[in-house]
Protein backbone atom coordinates (compact mmCIF):
# COMPACT_ATOMS: atom_id res chain seq x y z
CA UNK A 1 0.00 0.00 0.00
CA UNK A 2 2.77 2.33 0.89
CA UNK A 3 4.52 1.59 -2.44
CA UNK A 4 1.33 2.38 -4.31
CA UNK A 5 1.03 5.79 -2.63
CA UNK A 6 4.68 6.47 -3.32
CA UNK A 7 4.32 5.67 -7.04
CA UNK A 8 1.24 7.91 -7.26
CA UNK A 9 3.11 10.80 -5.66
CA UNK A 10 6.01 10.41 -8.05
CA UNK A 11 3.63 10.41 -11.05
CA UNK A 12 1.90 13.58 -9.90
CA UNK A 13 5.27 15.26 -9.38
CA UNK A 14 6.39 14.24 -12.86
CA UNK A 15 3.23 15.62 -14.50
CA UNK A 16 3.58 18.86 -12.54
CA UNK A 17 7.20 19.21 -13.62
CA UNK A 18 6.30 18.65 -17.28
CA UNK A 19 3.53 21.23 -17.05
CA UNK A 20 5.88 23.75 -15.48
CA UNK A 21 8.62 23.06 -18.05
CA UNK A 22 6.21 23.31 -20.95
CA UNK A 23 4.81 26.50 -19.59
CA UNK A 24 8.27 27.98 -19.22
CA UNK A 25 9.29 27.09 -22.84
CA UNK A 26 6.16 28.46 -24.53
CA UNK A 27 6.68 31.94 -26.24
CA UNK A 28 4.77 34.75 -24.62
CA UNK A 29 4.04 38.28 -25.78
CA UNK A 30 5.73 41.27 -24.18
CA UNK A 31 5.63 45.01 -24.69
CA UNK A 32 8.48 47.52 -24.50
CA UNK A 33 11.09 44.99 -23.41
CA UNK A 34 14.44 46.72 -23.25
CA UNK A 35 17.01 44.97 -25.43
CA UNK A 36 20.18 45.80 -27.36
CA UNK A 37 20.18 45.20 -31.12
CA UNK A 38 23.44 45.22 -33.05
CA UNK A 39 23.23 46.06 -36.76
CA UNK A 40 26.53 45.93 -38.59
CA UNK A 41 28.83 47.95 -36.27
CA UNK A 42 26.15 49.95 -34.47
CA UNK A 43 24.35 49.00 -31.24
CA UNK A 44 20.83 50.26 -30.58
CA UNK A 45 19.49 50.12 -26.99
CA UNK A 46 15.78 50.21 -27.65
CA UNK A 47 12.52 48.48 -26.84
CA UNK A 48 11.01 45.31 -28.23
CA UNK A 49 7.35 44.35 -28.46
CA UNK A 50 6.37 40.87 -29.57
CA UNK A 51 6.96 37.23 -28.75
CA UNK A 52 9.78 36.09 -26.44
CA UNK A 53 11.02 32.84 -25.05
CA UNK A 54 12.50 33.56 -21.68
CA UNK A 55 13.71 37.08 -22.25
CA UNK A 56 14.90 36.58 -25.79
CA UNK A 57 12.82 37.69 -28.80
CA UNK A 58 11.57 34.62 -30.64
CA UNK A 59 8.88 34.87 -33.33
CA UNK A 60 7.33 38.01 -34.76
CA UNK A 61 8.19 41.29 -33.12
CA UNK A 62 8.95 44.99 -33.50
CA UNK A 63 12.07 46.78 -32.32
CA UNK A 64 12.27 50.55 -32.12
CA UNK A 65 14.92 53.01 -31.13
CA UNK A 66 14.79 56.78 -31.18
CA UNK A 67 16.94 59.62 -29.97
CA UNK A 68 17.83 63.12 -31.13
CA UNK A 69 19.90 61.76 -34.01
CA UNK A 70 18.11 58.69 -35.34
CA UNK A 71 14.79 56.89 -35.63
CA UNK A 72 15.11 53.13 -36.16
CA UNK A 73 12.21 50.67 -36.40
CA UNK A 74 12.43 47.04 -37.47
CA UNK A 75 9.61 44.52 -37.68
CA UNK A 76 10.08 40.89 -38.58
CA UNK A 77 10.94 37.44 -37.33
CA UNK A 78 13.38 36.74 -34.46
CA UNK A 79 15.04 33.63 -33.13
CA UNK A 80 16.81 33.43 -29.79
CA UNK A 81 17.24 37.23 -29.79
CA UNK A 82 18.60 37.40 -33.35
CA UNK A 83 17.02 38.71 -36.55
CA UNK A 84 16.16 36.00 -39.07
CA UNK A 85 14.76 36.13 -42.60
CA UNK A 86 13.43 39.22 -44.32
CA UNK A 87 11.89 41.99 -42.23
CA UNK A 88 10.75 45.55 -42.70
CA UNK A 89 13.01 48.46 -41.77
CA UNK A 90 12.36 52.18 -41.35
CA UNK A 91 15.38 54.26 -40.47
CA UNK A 92 16.11 57.97 -40.54
CA UNK A 93 18.72 59.09 -41.27
CA UNK A 94 20.24 56.36 -43.39
CA UNK A 95 23.57 57.06 -45.13
CA UNK A 96 24.40 55.97 -48.67
CA UNK A 97 27.27 56.80 -51.00
CA UNK A 98 26.12 57.72 -54.49
CA UNK A 99 28.27 59.02 -57.35
CA UNK A 100 31.07 59.88 -54.93
CA UNK A 101 28.93 61.81 -52.44
CA UNK A 102 27.27 60.86 -49.13
CA UNK A 103 23.54 61.36 -48.66
CA UNK A 104 21.72 61.08 -45.32
CA UNK A 105 18.09 60.30 -46.01
CA UNK A 106 15.23 58.04 -45.00
CA UNK A 107 15.00 54.33 -45.84
CA UNK A 108 11.80 52.30 -45.77
CA UNK A 109 11.57 48.75 -47.02
CA UNK A 110 12.78 45.20 -46.77
CA UNK A 111 15.88 44.27 -44.80
CA UNK A 112 18.02 41.29 -43.80
CA UNK A 113 19.83 41.50 -40.46
CA UNK A 114 18.71 45.12 -40.22
CA UNK A 115 20.41 46.07 -43.49
CA UNK A 116 18.43 47.11 -46.63
CA UNK A 117 17.99 44.06 -48.85
CA UNK A 118 15.13 43.47 -51.26
CA UNK A 119 12.63 46.13 -52.24
CA UNK A 120 12.83 49.54 -50.58
CA UNK A 121 12.70 53.31 -50.95
CA UNK A 122 15.21 56.04 -50.12
CA UNK A 123 14.34 59.72 -49.93
CA UNK A 124 16.75 62.62 -49.54
CA UNK A 125 16.22 66.37 -49.80
CA UNK A 126 18.55 69.11 -48.73
CA UNK A 127 18.24 72.58 -50.17
CA UNK A 128 17.79 72.17 -53.91
CA UNK A 129 19.21 68.65 -54.00
CA UNK A 130 16.76 65.74 -54.34
CA UNK A 131 17.53 62.03 -54.40
CA UNK A 132 14.61 59.59 -54.45
CA UNK A 133 15.02 55.89 -55.18
CA UNK A 134 12.61 53.00 -55.24
CA UNK A 135 13.68 49.51 -56.14
CA UNK A 136 15.97 46.66 -55.24
CA UNK A 137 18.76 46.77 -52.65
CA UNK A 138 21.59 44.47 -51.71
CA UNK A 139 23.65 44.91 -48.53
CA UNK A 140 22.62 48.53 -48.17
CA UNK A 141 23.21 49.77 -51.72
CA UNK A 142 21.11 50.14 -54.88
CA UNK A 143 21.09 46.86 -56.80
CA UNK A 144 19.42 45.50 -59.91
CA UNK A 145 16.24 47.23 -61.10
CA UNK A 146 15.04 50.49 -59.62
CA UNK A 147 13.53 53.90 -60.32
CA UNK A 148 15.54 57.05 -59.60
CA UNK A 149 14.84 60.76 -59.34
CA UNK A 150 18.09 62.69 -58.91
CA UNK A 151 18.63 66.37 -59.72
CA UNK A 152 22.39 66.32 -59.33
CA UNK A 153 23.09 63.84 -62.14
CA UNK A 154 26.06 64.63 -64.40
CA UNK A 155 25.79 63.74 -68.08
CA UNK A 156 28.58 63.82 -70.67
CA UNK A 157 27.24 65.27 -73.94
CA UNK A 158 29.12 66.81 -76.89
CA UNK A 159 32.39 66.71 -74.89
CA UNK A 160 30.92 68.73 -72.02
CA UNK A 161 29.41 67.82 -68.65
CA UNK A 162 25.86 68.95 -67.85
CA UNK A 163 24.36 68.56 -64.38
CA UNK A 164 20.60 68.20 -64.30
CA UNK A 165 17.70 65.99 -63.26
CA UNK A 166 17.40 62.34 -64.17
CA UNK A 167 14.12 60.54 -63.66
CA UNK A 168 13.70 56.96 -64.74
CA UNK A 169 14.78 53.34 -64.59
CA UNK A 170 18.13 52.24 -63.23
CA UNK A 171 20.34 49.20 -62.90
CA UNK A 172 22.34 49.21 -59.66
CA UNK A 173 21.64 52.94 -59.37
CA UNK A 174 22.92 53.78 -62.87
CA UNK A 175 20.45 55.02 -65.52
CA UNK A 176 19.46 52.02 -67.65
CA UNK A 177 16.19 51.50 -69.46
CA UNK A 178 13.72 54.34 -70.04
CA UNK A 179 14.29 57.71 -68.45
CA UNK A 180 14.33 61.47 -68.86
CA UNK A 181 16.99 64.11 -68.33
CA UNK A 182 16.51 67.86 -68.07
CA UNK A 183 19.08 70.64 -67.86
CA UNK A 184 18.44 74.37 -67.80
CA UNK A 185 20.96 77.08 -67.08
CA UNK A 186 20.53 80.65 -68.22
CA UNK A 187 19.73 80.37 -71.96
CA UNK A 188 21.12 76.84 -72.35
CA UNK A 189 18.79 73.87 -72.09
CA UNK A 190 18.50 70.15 -72.78
CA UNK A 191 15.53 67.80 -72.46
CA UNK A 192 15.76 64.12 -73.30
CA UNK A 193 13.29 61.30 -72.99
CA UNK A 194 14.15 57.79 -74.09
CA UNK A 195 16.45 54.82 -73.65
CA UNK A 196 19.63 54.73 -71.52
CA UNK A 197 22.53 52.37 -70.92
CA UNK A 198 25.27 52.79 -68.31
CA UNK A 199 24.31 56.39 -67.61
CA UNK A 200 24.34 57.54 -71.26
CA UNK A 201 21.77 58.06 -74.00
CA UNK A 202 21.43 54.69 -75.72
CA UNK A 203 18.89 53.48 -78.23
CA UNK A 204 15.84 55.45 -79.34
CA UNK A 205 14.97 58.77 -77.72
CA UNK A 206 13.64 62.28 -78.25
CA UNK A 207 15.87 65.31 -77.68
CA UNK A 208 15.17 69.03 -77.37
CA UNK A 209 18.29 71.13 -76.86
CA UNK A 210 20.04 74.27 -78.04
CA UNK A 211 23.38 72.61 -77.28
CA UNK A 212 23.31 70.21 -80.21
CA UNK A 213 26.36 70.30 -82.48
CA UNK A 214 26.08 69.53 -86.19
CA UNK A 215 29.36 68.01 -87.37
CA UNK A 216 29.57 68.62 -91.10
CA UNK A 217 31.69 65.96 -92.85
CA UNK A 218 33.80 68.34 -94.94
CA UNK A 219 34.60 70.39 -91.83
CA UNK A 220 34.88 67.78 -89.12
CA UNK A 221 36.51 70.29 -86.77
CA UNK A 222 33.87 72.95 -87.43
CA UNK A 223 30.92 71.95 -85.26
CA UNK A 224 27.87 74.12 -85.78
CA UNK A 225 25.90 74.47 -82.56
CA UNK A 226 22.17 75.04 -82.74
CA UNK A 227 18.75 73.99 -81.47
CA UNK A 228 17.58 70.46 -82.25
CA UNK A 229 14.14 69.00 -81.64
CA UNK A 230 13.59 65.44 -82.73
CA UNK A 231 14.34 61.74 -82.64
CA UNK A 232 17.72 60.33 -81.72
CA UNK A 233 19.67 57.07 -81.65
CA UNK A 234 22.30 56.97 -78.88
CA UNK A 235 21.82 60.72 -78.42
CA UNK A 236 22.61 61.41 -82.09
CA UNK A 237 19.98 62.88 -84.41
CA UNK A 238 18.37 60.03 -86.34
CA UNK A 239 14.81 59.87 -87.63
CA UNK A 240 12.68 62.99 -87.90
CA UNK A 241 13.89 66.26 -86.47
CA UNK A 242 14.26 70.02 -86.74
CA UNK A 243 17.51 71.99 -86.42
CA UNK A 244 17.92 75.76 -86.26
CA UNK A 245 21.32 77.44 -86.47
CA UNK A 246 23.33 80.20 -88.14
CA UNK A 247 25.72 79.30 -90.94
CA UNK A 248 29.22 80.64 -91.60
CA UNK A 249 27.74 83.59 -93.48
CA UNK A 250 25.61 84.72 -90.56
CA UNK A 251 22.39 83.43 -92.15
CA UNK A 252 19.86 81.85 -89.82
CA UNK A 253 18.16 78.76 -91.18
CA UNK A 254 15.98 75.84 -90.09
CA UNK A 255 16.16 72.31 -91.41
CA UNK A 256 13.12 70.08 -90.97
CA UNK A 257 13.17 66.49 -92.13
CA UNK A 258 14.93 63.16 -91.92
CA UNK A 259 18.25 62.49 -90.18
CA UNK A 260 20.78 59.69 -89.96
CA UNK A 261 24.00 59.55 -87.91
CA UNK A 262 23.65 63.18 -86.83
CA UNK A 263 23.33 64.67 -90.34
CA UNK A 264 20.57 65.64 -92.75
CA UNK A 265 19.81 62.41 -94.61
CA UNK A 266 16.65 61.76 -96.57
CA UNK A 267 13.80 64.08 -97.45
CA UNK A 268 13.91 67.50 -95.84
CA UNK A 269 13.44 71.26 -96.13
CA UNK A 270 15.86 74.09 -95.36
CA UNK A 271 14.28 77.50 -94.93
CA UNK A 272 16.33 80.69 -94.55
CA UNK A 273 14.83 83.22 -92.19
CA UNK A 274 16.03 86.38 -93.94
CA UNK A 275 14.36 85.93 -97.33
CA UNK A 276 12.29 82.77 -96.76
CA UNK A 277 14.28 80.88 -99.42
CA UNK A 278 13.63 77.15 -99.21
CA UNK A 279 15.43 74.08 -100.52
CA UNK A 280 13.14 71.06 -100.59
CA UNK A 281 14.15 67.51 -101.42
CA UNK A 282 16.79 64.88 -100.80
CA UNK A 283 19.71 65.47 -98.43
CA UNK A 284 22.79 63.30 -98.04
CA UNK A 285 25.34 63.59 -95.21
CA UNK A 286 24.30 67.14 -94.43
CA UNK A 287 24.27 68.41 -98.03
CA UNK A 288 21.38 69.14 -100.37
CA UNK A 289 21.44 66.50 -103.10
CA UNK A 290 18.15 66.92 -104.99
CA UNK A 291 16.83 64.46 -107.51
CA UNK A 292 16.34 65.74 -111.05
CA UNK A 293 12.71 66.62 -110.36
CA UNK A 294 13.59 68.27 -107.06
CA UNK A 295 16.33 70.27 -108.78
CA UNK A 296 13.87 71.81 -111.25
CA UNK A 297 11.31 72.39 -108.49
CA UNK A 298 13.90 74.30 -106.46
CA UNK A 299 15.08 76.27 -109.46
CA UNK A 300 11.52 77.51 -109.74
CA UNK A 301 11.77 79.11 -106.31
CA UNK A 302 15.42 80.18 -106.19
CA UNK A 303 15.13 83.35 -108.25
CA UNK A 304 12.28 85.59 -107.21
CA UNK A 305 11.69 87.33 -110.52
CA UNK A 306 11.90 84.05 -112.43
CA UNK A 307 9.64 82.03 -110.16
CA UNK A 308 7.74 79.14 -111.71
CA UNK A 309 5.97 75.97 -110.56
CA UNK A 310 5.87 72.44 -111.88
CA UNK A 311 2.51 70.85 -112.57
CA UNK A 312 1.76 67.19 -111.88
CA UNK A 313 2.42 66.19 -115.50
CA UNK A 314 5.92 67.65 -115.45
CA UNK A 315 6.70 66.12 -112.03
CA UNK A 316 5.62 62.70 -113.22
CA UNK A 317 7.72 62.96 -116.39
CA UNK A 318 10.85 64.07 -114.50
CA UNK A 319 10.46 61.20 -112.04
CA UNK A 320 10.01 58.65 -114.83
CA UNK A 321 12.81 59.82 -117.15
CA UNK A 322 15.43 61.63 -115.01
CA UNK A 323 18.38 60.11 -116.90
CA UNK A 324 17.67 61.94 -120.20
CA UNK A 325 18.20 65.34 -118.52
CA UNK A 326 21.68 64.25 -117.49
CA UNK A 327 22.61 62.50 -120.70
CA UNK A 328 20.52 63.15 -123.81
CA UNK A 329 21.91 60.05 -125.52
CA UNK A 330 19.91 57.87 -123.15
CA UNK A 331 16.69 59.02 -124.73
CA UNK A 332 16.98 56.22 -127.28
CA UNK A 333 16.48 53.70 -124.48
CA UNK A 334 13.16 55.20 -123.41
CA UNK A 335 9.64 55.44 -124.76
CA UNK A 336 9.57 59.23 -124.40
CA UNK A 337 6.85 60.95 -126.44
CA UNK A 338 7.10 64.36 -128.10
CA UNK A 339 4.53 67.13 -128.30
CA UNK A 340 3.99 67.78 -132.02
CA UNK A 341 3.70 71.42 -133.06
CA UNK A 342 3.39 72.84 -129.53
CA UNK A 343 1.77 76.26 -129.90
CA UNK A 344 3.30 78.91 -127.64
CA UNK A 345 0.08 80.89 -127.29
CA UNK A 346 -1.97 77.78 -126.50
CA UNK A 347 0.54 76.73 -123.87
CA UNK A 348 0.51 80.09 -122.10
CA UNK A 349 -3.29 79.93 -121.83
CA UNK A 350 -3.29 76.45 -120.19
CA UNK A 351 0.20 75.30 -119.13
CA UNK A 352 -1.30 72.77 -116.71
CA UNK A 353 -2.45 70.66 -119.67
CA UNK A 354 1.12 70.10 -120.83
CA UNK A 355 4.33 68.73 -119.33
CA UNK A 356 3.77 65.04 -120.07
CA UNK A 357 5.73 65.11 -123.33
CA UNK A 358 8.90 66.67 -124.69
CA UNK A 359 8.70 69.48 -127.23
CA UNK A 360 10.96 70.49 -130.09
CA UNK A 361 11.27 74.20 -130.96
CA UNK A 362 13.29 75.32 -133.99
CA UNK A 363 14.92 78.59 -135.00
CA UNK A 364 15.55 79.98 -131.56
CA UNK A 365 18.17 82.68 -131.09
CA UNK A 366 20.27 82.60 -127.93
CA UNK A 367 20.20 85.94 -126.09
CA UNK A 368 22.07 84.94 -122.95
CA UNK A 369 23.99 82.09 -121.28
CA UNK A 370 24.93 81.58 -117.63
CA UNK A 371 26.73 78.64 -116.02
CA UNK A 372 27.10 77.63 -112.39
CA UNK A 373 27.58 74.61 -110.14
CA UNK A 374 24.39 74.20 -108.09
CA UNK A 375 23.69 71.40 -105.60
CA UNK A 376 26.02 68.95 -107.32
CA UNK A 377 24.79 69.73 -110.85
CA UNK A 378 26.53 71.79 -113.52
CA UNK A 379 23.69 74.12 -114.47
CA UNK A 380 23.52 76.04 -117.74
CA UNK A 381 20.79 78.66 -118.15
CA UNK A 382 20.01 79.54 -121.73
CA UNK A 383 17.88 82.56 -122.64
CA UNK A 384 16.39 82.27 -126.13
CA UNK A 385 13.89 84.07 -128.36
CA UNK A 386 11.68 82.78 -131.17
CA UNK A 387 11.01 84.40 -134.54
CA UNK A 388 7.88 86.10 -133.19
CA UNK A 389 9.55 87.21 -129.94
CA UNK A 390 8.48 84.25 -127.81
CA UNK A 391 10.81 84.12 -124.80
CA UNK A 392 12.29 80.92 -123.33
CA UNK A 393 14.53 80.18 -120.36
CA UNK A 394 16.07 76.72 -120.59
CA UNK A 395 17.70 74.96 -117.62
CA UNK A 396 20.23 72.34 -118.76
CA UNK A 397 21.77 69.78 -116.38
CA UNK A 398 23.84 68.07 -119.09
CA UNK A 399 26.91 69.60 -120.75
CA UNK A 400 26.15 72.04 -123.59
CA UNK A 401 28.33 74.26 -125.75
CA UNK A 402 26.42 77.30 -127.04
CA UNK A 403 27.09 80.98 -127.60
CA UNK A 404 25.02 84.15 -127.58
CA UNK A 405 23.62 84.95 -131.04
CA UNK A 406 23.66 81.38 -132.35
CA UNK A 407 20.58 79.65 -133.76
CA UNK A 408 19.45 76.43 -132.08
CA UNK A 409 16.83 73.72 -132.10
CA UNK A 410 15.62 73.01 -128.57
CA UNK A 411 14.47 69.65 -127.22
CA UNK A 412 12.98 70.24 -123.76
CA UNK A 413 10.15 69.63 -121.32
CA UNK A 414 7.85 72.65 -120.85
CA UNK A 415 7.50 73.45 -117.15
CA UNK A 416 5.55 76.69 -116.68
CA UNK A 417 4.95 80.25 -117.85
CA UNK A 418 5.98 83.24 -115.77
CA UNK A 419 6.35 87.00 -116.11
CA UNK A 420 9.08 89.37 -115.01
CA UNK A 421 9.97 93.04 -115.59
CA UNK A 422 12.95 93.71 -117.86
CA UNK A 423 15.46 96.53 -117.45
CA UNK A 424 13.06 99.22 -118.78
CA UNK A 425 10.11 98.00 -116.70
CA UNK A 426 8.34 96.17 -119.50
CA UNK A 427 6.60 92.95 -118.41
CA UNK A 428 8.01 89.94 -120.22
CA UNK A 429 6.25 86.58 -120.57
CA UNK A 430 8.61 83.63 -120.61
CA UNK A 431 8.39 79.83 -120.85
CA UNK A 432 10.52 77.84 -118.37
CA UNK A 433 11.86 74.58 -119.78
CA UNK A 434 13.89 71.59 -118.61
CA UNK A 435 16.39 71.13 -121.40
CA UNK A 436 17.36 67.73 -122.81
CA UNK A 437 19.43 68.74 -125.87
CA UNK A 438 20.33 71.76 -127.96
CA UNK A 439 21.37 71.31 -131.61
Amino acid sequence: MKNSHKKMAMFVLLVFTVIICCGCGKPKEVKDLEICLKVENTEYNGVYSGLVTGKKPTGDGIFSYSDADIDFTYSGTWENGMLVGVGNLEVKPYAIEFYGNNYMGCYSGEAINGVPNGNGTFNYKSGDCILNYQGNWEDGIFSDDGFLEFNNFSLAFEEEIYTGTYKGETLSGVPNGNGSFSYNSMDRYMEYDGAWSNGQFSGAGYLKSNLYVLHLPEKSSDGRQGEYKGETIDGVASGSGEFTATNQYGEKYTYTGEWENGLFNGYGVIRYEQDNTTYVGNYSNGEFKPTVREMFENLGGMYGEYAFHLNDNACGFLDEYPEIFLDAAKIIYTDVKFENDLNYDEYKRAPHKYGGKLMTVQNLTITGVQEDDVFGYHLTEIFARGDTNQEYIVYMLSPVNVAVGSKITLHALPLDMFTFPNYDGKIILEMACAGVAVT
